[in-house]
């Protein structure tokens, strides 16, 4: 709730997921079956790599950062509480609110809000200054009714005041520091008369077939935005054969170079899983520590030059853009597995049905 209302507010931000627990805002936008299945699958465990990631992440950070820092850290997981600056506590009980104040005793944080979350009721706040304290009610993520509520409007103007950065300024900062030319996202919707909404655009899979309208295929180009990764993946074929890169909020500028074959480097993070998929080719791809650094991503032999293929897990955007370079030149067609649309997107492909900005239906059953 606070991420998209501080989108709608104009308030630049990032939500850093730094538990490996396979959440994301996908997963609180489809609470379903196949949601539940795929948060399932993509669970990992905090690991030693995962902890150092996410620090080096928030340290250099170049937006402001919400961290999800999960239920109970621990151990080396601390690290990510001291590396932050400010806090919000939920919790539910006495106990739990003790056992939290303890935890973070001696850490140099700013409170923010320290709230008890129950299911019936009103919200309401008890103290406002310096620290906001009271009640939020009916934080339910198999319900749809909860939007907002008074304790929401209240730590969103807290929240907005701390991230005082607006978006104007913060890509006055970052466009400049591209190596090549920069095409942003939005520029690229309002191009394409794709209309606002109260998370920014909302872009559908029909949009990408009139991309090429508004960006000169084979050129290089600079992506800057934060759309779905089918929309990067797409954009990163039709700058083919040129250069691309793409700005990342943990690196930067990241160039989309060309992936070395998985013969050909370590990456124990990396794992693929093949499964055959009618019309085409399923690859489902596992960060078994549930982290990926740029220059440990590879691509797997490409066994079936035939047949179409889907990309398929919880994946850096980056990463699903260099794999969708990777194979357009391979396969026949290539399709990006979004599970909050519970469909396929084609990202690259000439066949009729399998075209850019096609979509296929997709079903778990």
């Amino acid at each position: 709730m606070l991420t998209k209302r501080l989108v709608q507010m104009g308030v630049s931000h990032y939500l850093l997921r730094a538990a490996p627990d396979g959440e994301g805002n996908w997963f609180q936008e489809e609470y379903s079956s196949l949601a539940r299945a795929i948060r399932s699958e993509k669970k990992n465990q905090y690991t030693p790599e995962f902890i150092a990631h996410m620090l080096q992440a928030i340290e250099n950070r170049l937006v402001p950062l919400l961290v999800d820092i999960g239920g109970k850290p621990q151990g080396q997981q601390l690290d990510i509480l001291r590396s932050c600056t400010h806090f919000i506590l939920l919790y539910r009980t006495p106990e739990e609110l003790h056992e939290w104040q303890q935890r973070i005793s001696g850490m140099s944080l700013q409170p923010i809000a320290v709230i008890k979350s129950v299911l019936e009721g009103e919200d309401y706040a008890y103290t406002q200054q310096p620290v906001l304290q009271g009640v939020i009610c009916g934080l339910d993520r198999a319900k749809e009714s909860r939007k907002s509520g008074l304790m929401v409007d209240f730590l969103l103007g807290r929240i907005a005041n701390i991230c005082k950065y607006d978006q104007t300024e913060l890509e006055a900062r970052h466009l400049p520091k591209s190596p090549l030319p920069v095409r942003l996202e939005r520029e690229l919707a309002q191009s394409l008369n794709i209309q606002p909404n109260a998370q920014g655009f909302t872009w559908a899979a029909a949009d990408l077939k009139r991309l090429p309208e508004v960006v000169s295929p084979g050129q290089p180009l600079g992506i800057y935005g934060r759309g779905p990764v089918w929309l990067v993946a797409a954009l990163a074929v039709i700058a083919q054969p040129a250069e691309a890169a793409l700005f990342d909020v943990r690196y930067g500028w990241l160039p989309l170079q060309p992936l070395p074959l998985r013969a050909s480097c370590s990456s124990p993070s990396l794992q693929f899983e093949w499964r055959a998929f009618s019309p085409g080719q399923w690859l489902e791809i596992h960060l078994t520590t549930g982290i990926l650094e740029p220059e440990d991503a590879c691509a797997p032999e490409n066994s079936h030059q035939n047949a179409g293929l889907v990309i398929s897990g919880k994946l850096p955007r980056w990463y699903f853009a260099r794999l969708s370079r990777h194979f357009a030149p391979l396969r026949p067609w290539v399709g990006i597995f979004s599970p909050q649309l519970a469909q396929i997107i084609i990202v690259a492909g000439s066949q009729p049905g399998f075209q850019l900005g096609d979509a296929l239906p997709y079903s778990s059953q």
